[in-house]
């Protein structure tokens, strides 16, 4: 008898994504906290971890990371930026009015980014992203015989992740800024 290996069961989408599946995307998050309102920093300093916000956002996309601080998780919905998880702590985690930059608080400085795995990338039709995004912060650049392909105008992305979840070769991810937003209020 043949001694044969086990074939590897695959998702589609992990097949699609070049196997990094949105389970493996978020672990490598998950070494950070973010919240609006709040910066990793902050979270880290003035969080005792009471989990009083994870109940109180109604998209329910807060949860704990590996240290046990809260942080949110673009890949099971958007933030409506409600302000819910800032009323519900009773620590010092969130910044306040006052605290803000220019007349409105800072939310943060996360914005989207679209991997080379997006399926317009590789001329495969798909505008998932655009059709979720309320800002139109994501739109297609039209080319003569090709595919229209995302171009993300970072002044116009909240970071919200109404993208992330809706992407169906998972490829879209909220991270800090390459370069500095030129502006960073909502």
């Amino acid at each position: 008898m043949e001694n044969r290996q086990p074939i590897a069961s695959v998702s589609r989408r992990a097949f699609l994504t070049g196997g990094t599946s949105a389970s493996q995307r978020a672990k490598q998050r998950d070494a950070r906290a973010y919240l609006p309102w709040s910066t990793p920093e902050r979270i880290l300093a003035a969080c005792d971890q009471c989990e009083m916000c994870l109940p109180a956002c109604p998209e329910g996309i807060i949860q704990k990371n590996a240290q046990g601080y809260p942080t949110v998780n673009f890949e099971k919905g958007e933030c409506t930026f409600c302000e819910s998880c800032k009323e519900a702590c009773p620590q010092p985690v969130f910044y306040t009015d006052a605290e803000g930059i220019g007349e409105q608080p800072l939310v943060w400085t996360l914005k989207a980014e679209i991997s080379d795995a997006c399926l317009a990338k590789n001329d495969i039709q798909c505008q998932s992203c655009q059709d979720y995004c309320d800002p139109r912060a994501i739109r297609f650049q039209y080319q003569r015989n090709a595919i229209a392909e995302p171009v993300i105008q970072i002044a116009d992305c909240t970071g919200c992740g109404a993208c992330v979840s809706v992407c169906p070769a998972n490829c879209i991810s909220i991270e800090e800024p390459v370069q500095d937003p030129v502006d960073l209020r909502t």
